[in-house]
């Protein structure tokens, strides 16, 4: 190597180290004096989602710690099922009950009768303890997880395809509000 080669190597391995540097002396700085303040960066704050207008949080400690969880639990365990409680598709039209998320699949060509049928009885069976005022949450959790698992192994044994889905979702019944 000619002695331009070695200049420029240590030209780039000298500003490279004096960044490294720079980056954790401001790093720690910047630790310092939130440290001093008592001020943690929250994960809402760095978000601009949750910085509009429009987004009100009754409780921001608890969403930065479901947040915190999510980010731990890492994408390969994130599993998003959305509207299982009604809030954005309808309970009913013209007195005719509309589908649930979970129903939107179960009622879809893609499965078969028999597990249909399944998924009905397991419906019958634990439906009942979700709305049971007698039951506190406490109690009725272990049976909602119990039922989750069960319907999901039910449909996981029907081999369906991602890519199926948007097509499952329009030719069902589910309306938005």
């Amino acid at each position: 190597m000619d002695r331009a080669a070695v200049a420029k190597m240590g030209a780039v391995a000298s500003a490279s180290v004096c960044a490294l540097v720079g980056g954790v002396v401001l790093a720690q700085y910047i630790f310092t004096m939130k440290k001093k303040t008592g001020r943690k960066t929250k994960i809402i704050e760095m978000m601009p989602e949750f910085q509009k207008k429009t987004v009100h949080i009754k409780d921001p400690g608890r969403v930065e710690e479901i947040i915190c969880g999510l980010i731990k639990g890492g994408a390969a365990k994130l599993q998003i099922i959305t509207d299982f409680d009604m809030t954005l598709s309808r309970f009913s039209y013209n007195g005719k009950r509309c589908p649930t998320c979970h129903n939107i699949i179960d009622n879809s060509k893609l499965i078969t009768e028999e597990c249909r049928k399944k998924l009905l009885q397991l419906k019958e069976t634990y439906y009942a303890i979700e709305i049971d005022p007698a039951l506190t949450i406490e109690e009725k959790y272990p049976y909602m997880v119990e039922w989750y698992n069960k319907s999901h192994a039910l449909l996981i044994e029907q081999g369906l395809q991602k890519d199926k889905f948007a097509e499952v979702v329009r030719e069902s019944d589910v309306m938005l509000k």
